[in-house]
């Protein structure tokens, strides 16, 4: 019997997101060479505490991906996802691997953030390159309690999952020199 191909649209708080996070693995497939800087690293956990994180992490149940493998017949993709599976990985991620390490690697203080930010009470924290565990209990708080959008598939073919990786890569990123262009609009102009 198939199951039926689904999608799940829901807000996971960054604390189940970092409490699953050893669940997920990012497959060689739906892995971009593109490793974000410090700065981006930095950028992001201020977008998540402004709750400005807008765009979806997109993950793959396993199982249920691995049962319609099988039964399309697929043994060389069923393979891969039993690999995912033998190291006791729940989820694949077919997008988001760079925000969800992001958070991850932050709450564990691998890296510091500098700037203004404002707690569950609505009180300003001026943090001055401080690490996570760090931060006033109320502002850690604030972070773990801010929700991302989380996509999860379920029942999807290998093929299909790799089919989604595509089309996201298709619609998507900025290059660095059309980001830097756009944030120089006034001047653009001007020169153009």
């Amino acid at each position: 019997s198939m199951s039926i191909k689904r999608n799940e649209v829901n807000p996971r708080f960054v604390r189940n997101i970092i409490s699953e996070y050893n669940g997920m693995i990012c497959d060689e497939n739906f892995q971009r060479d593109y490793v974000w800087s410090d700065k981006e690293k930095r950028d992001f956990i201020k977008s998540v505490f402004s709750n400005q994180a807008a765009s979806s992490i997109i993950l793959a149940d396993i199982d249920s991906c691995l049962d319609a493998t099988k039964s399309v017949g697929d043994q060389y993709s069923a393979a891969a996802l039993k690999k995912q599976k033998r190291k006791e990985k729940r989820y694949s991620k077919i997008d988001g691997h760079q925000r969800t390490s992001t958070v991850y690697s932050f709450v564990k203080d691998q890296f510091s953030i500098t700037g203004t930010f404002t707690d569950n009470d609505e009180k300003e924290h001026l943090v001055e390159n401080k690490f996570f565990s760090d931060l006033p209990n109320r502002l850690q708080d604030k972070f773990l309690d801010t929700q991302l959008i989380v996509t999860t598939l379920y029942s999807y073919t290998y093929k299909e999952m790799v089919e989604v990786f595509k089309n996201i890569q298709k619609g998507s990123p900025l290059s660095q020199a059309e980001i830097r262009w756009a944030a120089l609009t006034p001047y653009n102009d001007w020169v153009k």
